[in-house]
């Protein structure tokens, strides 16, 4: 898959999962350390940390795991690098 193509995937669960505020940021041509920026907004903890979960089971059965986690479901934001 390329960055694109995880981009799309990413924000296809995230919607199916019921993210609020849904945005692909697409940030090739002013970022030199990303592609694409997914932001998206959990109604509660629990939902922020279901979301996380199913990006990273979704990614992971393509073979692709986050460099970076930080974060906590009870702080309310969770950062996923998938660089």
């Amino acid at each position: 898959m390329n960055n694109k193509e995880i981009a799309l995937q990413t924000a296809a669960v995230l919607s199916a999962k019921k993210a609020k505020d849904l945005m692909v940021i697409d940030v090739s041509e002013r970022s030199s350390f990303a592609d694409y920026l997914i932001l998206a907004t959990g109604s509660s903890e629990r939902q922020v940390g279901n979301l996380a979960k199913e990006v990273v089971d979704a990614l992971g059965k393509e073979g692709i795991h986050a460099r970076n986690v930080e974060g906590k479901q009870s702080s309310g934001w969770i950062l996923m690098d998938y660089g």
